[in-house]
């Protein structure tokens, strides 16, 4: 089906598996059962980035995000208990202004799904592609925290502080590494679904079932014909006979 300006449509019918009492919304006769009408239509912009289902993974970079926040609270504290343990993300600022993007980009991937819209969808892909930019620095710079403390302050492992400042790292180095994959994922779809997609639509044209609909029975068959012109010759031979005989 073309439309104005070159673009084409396209009709996708869902239909049940059991065609029986089901027909097009729009070929439905009563009008008191009827539902509204759902002509809804989804651009195929949405169609492809739906697939990377985004509010689920945004969902999680929030979570991810304020991880992050949580932990950078913490890194100061050791910081300031004037520790021997090298806080390389502290320092750097990684837990802000990585967790600060991380919620930024989450927001905006379980908005697009919400809302349906383009502009949010092209603002998730820009935020989700700087993430995976700062997801990667973070791993490097949580790798070099690591490194440091476990070749030159091995003998310092005994320290409580020392101890929960290794964790810390290892588990925001876990959060980083599944924030970088989501964030590429994301990404992808959102460049697929902005940069590469075709100029057309899809309409979704629901099936509602009819429950007051009724199956047509076989219509029935006249009744052949009689012939009555046996009858009839019949009643004029028995006319004649009576004229006869009173004769």
């Amino acid at each position: 089906m073309s439309m104005p300006g070159g673009r084409t449509t396209q009709v996708l019918v869902i239909m049940a598996p059991d065609s029986a009492g089901i027909t097009p919304e729009r070929q439905t006769m009563n009008s008191v059962n009827q539902p509204q009408q759902i002509n809804r239509r989804v651009d195929r912009t949405m169609a492809i980035f739906l697939r990377a289902e985004p509010k689920t993974l945004g969902a999680i970079q929030i979570l991810i995000g304020l991880i992050h926040m949580g932990f950078a609270s913490v890194s100061i504290i050791l910081i300031e208990a004037q520790t021997s343990y090298v806080s390389v993300i502290t320092y750097s600022g990684y837990p802000f202004w990585g967790g600060l993007m991380f919620l930024i980009s989450g927001s905006l991937s379980v908005a697009a799904e919400l809302h349906h819209s383009t502009c949010l969808v092209k603002g998730s892909l820009g935020t989700n592609l700087v993430s995976a930019i700062f997801a990667s620095c973070g791993t490097i710079l949580l790798t070099v925290e690591l490194i440091i403390n476990g070749i030159f302050f091995s003998y310092m492992d005994q320290e409580p502080l020392f101890k929960a400042g290794k964790g810390i790292a290892a588990t925001l180095l876990l959060v980083t590494l599944l924030e970088l994959a989501i964030a590429v994922s994301v990404s992808h779809f959102g460049c697929q679904a902005t940069c590469c997609r075709p100029k057309d639509d899809v309409v979704l044209m629901p099936y509602t079932v009819n429950t007051n609909s009724m199956v047509p029975s076989t219509p029935l068959t006249p009744p052949p014909s009689y012939d009555n012109m046996a009858y009839t010759k019949k009643e004029e031979l028995g006319i004649e006979g009576l004229r006869r005989n009173e004769y």
